[in-house]
Parts: C-alpha cells; structure tokens; sequence
C-alpha cells in the first residue's frame, strides 16, 4: 500500500528520489510502477525519479502542512 505521508517527507526532506531512498521509505517496484502509471512520479532515467509536474509537488507538500 502506497504511503502519502512517506511521500510527502520526500518532498519536504528533499531527498533525491531514487529507487533506493524510495525502497528505505517503504516502498516498493509495485508502488513505484503505480505511482508512475498515476502520474505521481516519472521516471528521469534508471534508478532516478521526480514529480511529475509543480501541480503534483505542491499538492503533496499542501498536504503535509494539513
């Protein structure tokens, strides 16, 4: 199960978000492959991942500041 709130502490630690800093946060290939399907994250190269837009980066810091 994907976990906002460790997502959102990777945003605001901003923590490059690499599979294995993601892995250390408790995520897995399945939640990675999710959170690209759903246009979460994007994959910039092999290991390597970002938020897909401002749109998206903002949207989990809102959250975290609630």
């Amino acid at each position: 199960m994907i976990d906002n709130n460790k997502l959102c502490y990777a945003f605001l630690d901003n923590l490059t978000l690499t599979t294995s800093s993601l892995n250390n946060l408790g995520f897995n290939s399945k939640d990675l492959k999710k959170l690209v399907e759903n246009n979460t994250l994007e994959r910039v190269k092999r290991g390597v991942y970002s938020f897909k837009d401002f749109k998206t980066m903002f949207a989990y810091y809102q959250r975290l500041r609630n």
